[in-house]
């Protein structure tokens, strides 16, 4: 969703650091699942870390593109 925010004219840097922990959760997520290896601490942290991002995303992308404008 983030690329196409940023094709559309959304601010590239804030949204590309934002998209960062999602883009490391779907690595990790392809290595544990190449390997055969499950882990119901992967889908906690996953869920964590994903809902934390959400709930904070409008805050710290106005704060993102204010610290990196300047």
């Amino acid at each position: 969703m983030k690329i196409i925010a940023i094709a559309q004219g959304a601010w590239l840097l804030p949204n590309l650091i934002i998209a960062a922990p999602f883009l490391i959760l779907a690595a990790l997520g392809w290595r544990l699942n190449k390997q055969k290896n499950y882990s119901w601490l992967y889908v906690i942290a996953g869920v964590v870390v994903i809902s934390l991002i959400r709930y904070y995303e409008t805050e710290w992308m106005f704060w993102l593109n204010e610290t990196f404008s300047s």
